[in-house]
């Protein structure tokens, strides 16, 4: 049917549509929707609305189905056909879970035993690495002992060889010694030879053999023998005896030739032994001959001499020659008589003159075993690595006679020893006070650094010749106390003042900067010696007389002079106050001295410039235009240099500040710069810190630009407070706060701050307490945690608080003086905070379940954190870390405890984690519960 709506106003005044019938048009009938009855097309529209509510309302009515209701008019042989078609459905769909189920257990299963294969394939590479690994370093250890037991076997070998052959050198000398004694022995008492008649007696003859005598050793030993044996010499024994007591033996090869010489002699010619023993004791001013008992002394003649010195060498030399000529004559049998020698050695004193401890020496050497019976350290060394004995030495006296010379041996040992030590104390001693003063005042006078040279110098000298002396009498080699420093003495009377006082350090030791990076900005400095030219340090520098001149001039002093001073200077150091005060006016003074005077301003502007004028004198003007070209380039960069001064505000740039300053150092670039680094405006305090680094690495090459500095500083500042001037608060504030800085870097000695803090407490009120309060600010922590100004500083600040006790002072100023105060102490509490030691893999647990599980949002995220846990060792130091980790719950933000639920979860699968977590929580939750505390509140929540 045809439709053709239009619209009609009903009587209500609402549209309505209205249906033409199809015959309208014949007879304008018009039928209504809602009048007419419902045609069979709109029945079936009805119908499908009423199916499609069905479908979507199949649930509301017994749960039935839209195919239900289509099935409602199906044969049950169609409807058990669906429901059998159904079921294989079903079937099928549950087959293919379990399928899928089994497959999954099984890539599991697959995956589990690949891991297990591959972490057993990997602890048996461990293994087998470790064992090669093992393997190695025993084959490397074994090879290192067979290399070592190779060493000291070669080296016990060649030790056993040099002792033999020195073994068989002393032997053959001992025997020779015995032909020689036994051939002089015979003419003893007995009749020589009748002297041929055709010996030459001829004037010229003897007196040239006599000649040739004086000069024995540079003569050749055989032509003189055989000269000797074709002379007649009765009538010269005299003089012969005469000729070789004058001979001056400086070796031990002019010993020998000269024993062999006087065996011939003493062979030939009666009583030639006598008149020998009388010539060569007359260089010990004694007199002796054979048959008598005692030794007379001869009067000593005291001659001027323009070297005194050369004289006593000389003389030295010569007792030494003529001691060791008289052991071995006696020690060949040319003279029988020991007494002499037991007089001249028991006479020596080698404690108090280091000539008769080279005698003593020098006759131990040669006669030791045969005339004192005391055995060489060094012999029984060679002894015991030969594996052989002692060879025996005859008795050439009697034992009375050994006791004798080895009782006066022994005591000069022990009284060389005895200074030795000494000389050892008072040295240290000396470096001590010296580092002591040089740390108080920044340079140790002239006079201690000479006395502390001299004693070290003498120490030096006597060593090796104490050393000797022990090794020859058997004695052990000397051991010295190790050298105490300054802070162990002062501990004892630190310890007392911080138990008077009250004070703690907390357990910890106090450090003199907050921070490891202050402490390096203060104390790693750059040396320029490394970065900088020697030629560009020493240009432009006096060339004065250095310590170390002085020191070496004191080193040659006589040791009489030394050791009569010892007594006063050791008397001087013990009566030395370290605590005394200090005199700024006295140290204000000495910088005024120190500084240059004006009138060298001109010369030194003259050294520092390169003119064209000298160059023109010569007729070169186009090399002085050059000249003045660079002269002015020269003078630009230096100038850009000294505006870089301002621009350094880091550690790099004061470096690099002072480094470049180095390549045009001169006497006018140096007072330029001076000038710059004081004319620091009080405003720009800021920089005062690394301005004192660039004169802190300055001055280790350049000195005298800290101390121009220093000196003008204090010497302003000492000005100022005394004049008590007004509006001079900002250059006061300035100039402390820079011998503040200056102090820290150890550029300033400690007595110049010191001497600023004195002069402040002496009339304490006004501007003087903000000086002294800032100035403490800025280093007083330094000066007390250093253990050479401690007690000092501690003393100071107790008078300061006496002071502010005693006298009215404003709010504003007791809180300077307070802060001030505890500025410069430890804290009561606890140290500087240290964080605890925990290892690499550790630190990388905690990172991963605190830092990076807050940035998580998802556990897909929370996946990959899953997964970073998962390659950890998992061995039972590292599962105890991570159990301990996710515990401590109080550190992980709490809307993230779902995601570190879901880490547990999974790593429970693997680990077996799950239960011990569990467990910790339960008890930490039950203590917490027991044990009420308000701290653990967010935690147990």
């Amino acid at each position: 049917c045809e439709r053709g709506p239009t619209k009609k106003m009903s009587t209500s005044g609402r549209k309505k549509w209205v249906k033409r019938s199809p015959n309208a048009h014949q007879g304008g009938q018009e039928t209504s929707l809602t009048d007419s009855k419902p045609n069979s097309h709109s029945n079936n529209l009805k119908k499908t609305a009423r199916e499609r509510r069905g479908k979507s309302q199949g649930s509301g009515r017994g749960g039935k189905t839209a195919n239900e209701d289509r099935s409602r008019g199906k044969d049950p042989e169609t409807k058990r056909k669906d429901a059998e078609r159904r079921r294989r459905k079903a079937t099928e769909n549950e087959r293919k879970k379990a399928e899928s189920a089994r497959q999954l257990e099984e890539r599991k299963r697959r995956e589990e035993a690949d891991r297990q294969e591959a972490e057993r394939a990997r602890k048996e590479k461990e293994a087998k690495e470790a064992e090669r690994r093992a393997l190695e370093e025993a084959r490397k250890a074994e090879e290192e002992k067979r290399r070592q037991e190779e060493e000291e076997r070669l080296q016990a070998e060649k030790r056993m060889k040099e002792a033999k052959e020195e073994l068989a050198r002393l032997r053959a000398r001992l025997d020779m010694e015995s032909r020689a004694r036994d051939a002089n022995l015979k003419v003893v008492g007995g009749r020589r030879e009748a002297l041929p008649m055709s010996l030459n007696s001829k004037m010229a003859k003897t007196t040239g053999f006599i000649k040739k005598l004086r000069l024995l050793p540079d003569q050749q030993q055989g032509e003189l023998e055989a000269g000797f044996k074709k002379l007649n010499m009765s009538k010269y024994i005299m003089e012969m005896a005469n000729a070789i007591g004058d001979i001056r033996i400086s070796k031990g090869s002019d010993v020998a030739k000269c024993v062999k010489m006087c065996s011939l002699i003493h062979q030939r010619y009666e009583g030639f032994s006598k008149r020998l023993y009388s010539s060569i004791l007359n260089v010990f001013g004694i007199l002796f001959e054979e048959g008598d008992k005692k030794v007379q002394e001869l009067p000593v003649e005291e001659e001027e001499s323009e070297n005194p010195e050369g004289k006593s060498k000389d003389l030295a030399m010569r007792r030494r020659g003529a001691l060791r000529l008289i052991t071995e004559l006696f020690k060949a049998g040319v003279v029988n008589d020991p007494t002499p020698i037991i007089y001249i050695v028991t006479k020596l004193k080698a404690a108090e003159d280091d000539s008769d401890l080279t005698l003593l020496i020098s006759f131990l050497k040669a006669s030791g075993r045969h005339l004192v019976g005391l055995t060489p350290r060094s012999l029984l060394q060679i002894l015991q690595d030969a594996k052989e004995e002692l060879p025996a030495v005859p008795e050439l006296i009697s034992e009375k006679k050994k006791a004798k010379i080895r009782e006066a041996v022994i005591k000069a040992h022990e009284e060389v020893s005895a200074k030795l030590m000494d000389l050892h104390k008072n040295a240290a001693r000396k470096r001590r006070r010296a580092a002591r003063v040089e740390m108080m005042q920044g340079e140790a006078p002239v006079k201690i650094k000479e006395q502390s040279a001299a004693l070290q110098a003498e120490f030096d000298a006597l060593l090796p010749m104490a050393e000797t002396l022990s090794d020859l009498v058997g004695a052990p080699a000397y051991t010295f106390p190790e050298e105490k420093d300054d802070d162990d003495d002062n501990q004892a009377l630190l310890a007392a003042f911080d138990l008077v006082s009250g004070q703690d350090e907390g357990g910890g030791e106090f450090q003199a900067f907050e921070d490891p990076v202050t402490k390096a900005f203060y104390e790693d400095l750059l040396d320029l010696k490394m970065v900088v030219p020697q030629s560009f340090l020493d240009k432009g520098r006096n060339s004065k007389s250095k310590p170390n001149d002085a020191k070496a001039d004191n080193v040659t002093s006589k040791p009489e002079e030394t050791k009569a001073k010892e007594g006063e200077e050791t008397k001087a150091d013990e009566e030395e106050d370290e605590d005394e005060e200090i005199d700024a006016e006295a140290l204000n003074k000495m910088f005024k001295e120190k500084q240059p005077h004006e009138g060298t301003k001109e010369s030194d502007e003259t050294d520092g410039k390169v003119t064209a004028e000298k160059v023109t004198a010569e007729g070169k003007e186009g090399e002085s235009n050059d000249l003045n070209t660079t002269q002015q380039v020269r003078n630009h960069s230096f100038d850009m240099i000294l505006n870089s001064v301002s621009q350094a505000r880091s550690r790099e740039a004061s470096d690099e500040v002072a480094a470049q300053f180095c390549h045009y150092n001169s006497k006018v670039s140096r007072r330029n710069l001076v000038q710059k680094l004081l004319g620091v405006d009080w405003r720009e305090t800021e920089l005062l810190p690394y301005h004192a680094r660039i004169i802190a690495v300055l001055s280790q090459v350049l000195p005298e630009v800290g101390e121009e500095i220093i000196s003008s500083l204090f010497n302003q500042l000492y000005g100022l407070l005394k004049s008590k001037r007004l509006n001079s608060l900002g250059t006061m504030t300035k100039n402390a706060i820079y011998l503040a800085e200056l102090t820290k870097f150890r550029v300033c000695a400690p007595r110049v701050a010191f001497a600023v803090w004195d002069t402040c407490l002496k009339s304490f009120a006004g501007d003087r307490v903000t000086v002294a309060c800032t100035f403490l600010e800025r280093c007083g922590r330094w000066l007390y945690a250093n253990t050479k100004t401690r007690i000092r500083t501690k003393k100071m600040l107790d008078r300061m608080l006496a002071i502010k006790e005693n006298k009215f002072f404003d709010a504003e100023k007791q809180n300077l003086i307070e802060n001030a105060y505890h500025s410069c102490l430890p804290s009561s509490k606890a140290a500087i905070f240290k964080p605890k030691e925990r290892p690499i893999i550790q630190h990388y647990i905690r990172s991963l379940i605190r830092a990076d599980l807050s940035r998580c949002n998802s556990q897909k995220a929370a996946n990959v954190l899953l997964k970073r846990l998962r390659k950890l060792p998992w061995d039972e130091e590292c599962r105890v870390w991570v159990i301990k980790a996710i515990c401590n719950v109080g550190r992980i933000k709490f809307d993230k405890l779902p995601l570190l639920a879901f880490l547990v979860a999974g790593l429970d699968k693997y680990y077996g984690i799950g239960v011990p977590v569990v467990d910790a929580i339960l008890e930490e939750i039950r203590y917490g519960l027991e044990n009420p505390d308000y701290t653990m509140n967010q935690s147990l929540l």
